[in-house]
């Protein structure tokens, strides 16, 4: 009596009540029974109810529960049939678990979580289950808990895809730039993809749409553009995307420039240049000095590079945090093309090449002379004299002895 009201307040499922629970050397053993009187549809979009029964089952109905240690927890009960009128004959559903399922709603649920927060075999060997399982479950999973008003109220959307098994398969993934969160995925990348979310969405919801943020290809621009889709929309391009173009047409630049001083003849002013790529592909800000230096250098020097550059640095987007307004100069991108100062250069110093670092308790190499290449010290007189000093061999050898050759004889 006291396990089966343990059992009953710990696993809390709702409408039935324990009957008997049963220990085995590898699994628990729980028998239900339900509440209610009446049978109910096991369809959830169904409803239907009677007070009629078809027959009992002979043999009872199983799912499994939340582990209990290592134990794995089992609940049996015996159910009923009934004739549902849309559906025919089917077994009575129960509130614990969905139909035709053989986990119980809170274990399906801690499945689901854990997918999404570690890996493939950490999920299966915790919970002991195959990984098709796992993914059957996920899905049942985000069926039943998907919000159906996550698409009511959107304004600003951003659309994007990911991909999976080395880029052969994609999904079409829309963001909800107001809260942040996921509110459609759909397989594909390309314009059908996207017109299933409209369709979801509907006119009347698509007409609200003011922005939608996508990448710089050619299929999510002709989905939104379509007719009842978002033709109202304007259409945001991702920084990131506007900031890499900006960095290919500098290097295109760049390397014209890099050619024609090859072509000039001059040989040491090329090969100079030539290292400054990286100085004027990356930030101001994280220059090293030589780089800085070179930066310098084509600033002074002007022409095209340093006019490409200046175009790169006035598409970059930089966003400052709060703390620190007032000490740089306003540096968000207002408009496209607009041309905007590049970031501060850091001074030149003297490149000094810093010495190799090592552990603070770790003590720096003896230096060791050794001889010259082709050089050979075969003369005794070259060597030094080693003696050997032994010491005497006892059990207990007092503090004030000392080292003693073995040619000389121990004083009286």
């Amino acid at each position: 009596m006291r396990a089966t009201t343990a059992f009953n307040n710990l696993l809390a499922l709702p409408g039935v009540t324990v009957c008997s629970v049963e220990f085995t050397s590898d699994r628990v053993k729980v028998g239900v029974r339900l509440r209610r009187r009446r049978l109910l549809c096991p369809e959830d979009a169904c409803g239907y109810s009677t007070p009629f029964r078809v027959d009992t089952r002979p043999d009872d109905s199983w799912w499994r529960s939340l582990d209990m240690g290592a134990h794995r927890v089992v609940v049996t009960a015996r159910l009923r049939r009934l004739r549902c009128p849309d559906h025919g004959v089917l077994v009575e559903g129960v509130p614990f678990a969905r139909h035709r399922v053989r986990f119980t709603r809170d274990f399906e649920d801690l499945v689901a979580w854990c997918a999404s927060k570690t890996d493939k075999t950490a999920v299966c060997r915790l919970l002991r289950i195959a990984w098709p399982t796992v993914g059957a479950i996920v899905e049942r999973v985000v069926a039943d808990g998907l919000d159906e008003a996550r698409l009511d109220g959107l304004v600003d959307i951003g659309v994007d895809e990911i991909s999976w098994k080395k880029r052969h398969n994609y999904l079409t993934v829309v963001v909800d730039h107001a809260t942040g969160d996921v509110v459609w995925t759909g397989e594909g990348k390309d314009t059908a993809a996207l017109d299933r979310f409209f369709a979801d969405l509907g006119p009347e919801r698509a007409a609200r749409l003011r922005a939608i943020s996508l990448d710089m290809g050619k299929a999510y621009p002709k989905s939104a553009a379509k007719d009842g889709h978002a033709p109202q929309a304007e259409i945001c391009w991702d920084p990131f995307h506007v900031v890499a173009l900006g960095a290919k047409a500098l290097d295109v630049v760049r390397r014209g420039h890099w050619n024609q001083l090859r072509a000039d003849a001059a040989t040491d002013v090329a090969r100079r240049f030539k290292g400054a790529r990286w100085a004027l592909l990356r930030n101001p800000e994280d220059l090293a000095d030589r780089q800085a230096d070179s930066l310098d250098a084509i600033r002074h020097t002007g022409g095209a590079v340093w006019r490409a550059y200046k175009g790169k640095e006035a598409l970059r987007v930089r966003r400052r945090p709060a703390r620190a307004r007032g000490r740089h100069p306003a540096g968000p991108l207002v408009r496209l093309g607009a041309t905007q100062p590049p970031g501060r250069l850091r001074h030149t110093r003297p490149h000094h090449p810093r010495p190799p670092r090592r552990h603070p308790r770790r003590y720096p190499p003896r230096p060791v002379q050794r001889p010259r290449r082709g050089t050979k010290r075969d003369h005794p007189a070259h060597h030094q004299t080693r003696l050997r000093f032994p010491l005497r061999r006892c059990r207990r050898r007092p503090r004030d002895a000392r080292l003693r050759p073995r040619h000389v004889a121990a004083p009286p």
